[in-house]
């Protein structure tokens, strides 16, 4: 499995690729195109050496993995039924496999006002970008490092002119927790902060709030079978020379939802590279041939069982 989207706007100015030494440099040469390329010279080295004959591979390669899957869902749970493993090729970071992630959720919320003329009639606006900002600093109170609930306010828009009471006000928030209860805890949490008039007398009927909740991804929590998978691949490295950390993230895949399923599910095989989501990105070169090499070894391995 695999996506096929980066997380970088047209007018982002990280735009080029670039190589110097062992290193490559670009969006998404570690989420995920890189992994891509591992995936594609996996199955290349496989084919050539025969492997693949009687075999029954799918390969799954999505286009909203980044916006949190949520067209390409329904058809990654159905394959996760069908299948005895399930693989992804997201980066490993600094030459690691990851065995458990945090769940993802997002929301969205519009806060409408009334518009009035910032100097002559102040008094009478009821402004959506202030109600906003108050419930900004209670969403991000919501992060607790200690338990590893993380809430990100990441976008936010609102208002018509400098001298003008915004009308209007919205901003997109991220969402990032350990265990399944810690999800539906934030949704009722978020539920009371946008259900609520913080800034203006409670009984405002000039402001009110829209949203939208969505818990997208659930928690990757280890099972006997993924960690059946993992030790495997962890002795193919050592086989290879190959010495691989195993960690935690709080990055999403979309393995988390084949493993939901179900389905033991070993993701992190893609290169090594770090700066994900930010123009220092940057991954191996040389990762590429390691990882094609374990990904061979452990498809071909899988498939004889």
């Amino acid at each position: 499995m695999g996506h096929l989207d980066t997380v970088f706007p047209l007018n982002n100015s990280f735009q080029e690729f670039y190589r110097e030494g062992d290193m490559m440099y670009g969006p998404g040469v570690a989420d995920m195109q890189g992994g891509l390329v591992v995936l594609l010279y996996t199955l290349k080295a496989l084919a050539q050496a025969g492997e693949l004959d009687n075999k029954t591979l799918t390969i799954l390669l999505n286009s909203d993995e980044e916006i949190g899957s949520l067209s390409s869902r329904k058809y990654l749970e159905e394959q996760a039924l069908i299948h005895d493993y399930g693989l992804v090729y997201e980066s490993s970071g600094t030459n690691n496999l990851v065995r458990q992630r945090k769940g993802l959720g997002q929301a969205r919320i519009v806060v409408n006002g009334l518009a009035s003329h910032a100097g002559g009639a102040h008094q009478q606006g009821r402004s959506g970008i202030k109600e906003l900002a108050y419930k900004i600093v209670e969403v991000e109170k919501m992060t607790d490092y200690e338990s590893g609930v993380t809430v990100n306010v990441g976008v936010i828009s609102g208002g018509e002119a400098r001298n003008t009471i915004a009308p209007c006000a919205e901003a997109m928030v991220d969402l990032r927790y350990p265990q399944p209860q810690q999800g539906e805890d934030a949704v009722a949490q978020f539920e009371k902060i946008f259900g609520s008039v913080m800034s203006y007398p409670i009984d405002s009927s000039e402001i009110s709030a829209e949203s939208w909740i969505n818990l997208h991804r659930p928690p990757k929590v280890p099972t006997a079978e993924s960690e059946h998978l993992l030790e495997k691949t962890l002795a193919i490295g050592r086989l290879l020379g190959q010495e691989l950390g195993v960690v935690n993230s709080g990055g999403g895949t979309d393995g988390s939802l084949t493993q939901a399923m179900g389905l033991p599910t070993l993701d992190s095989l893609g290169v090594a590279g770090t700066g994900a989501h930010s123009n220092q990105e940057k991954a191996g070169v040389s990762s590429l041939v390691e990882r094609a090499k374990l990904s061979a070894v452990l498809i071909r391995r899988l498939a004889a069982e």
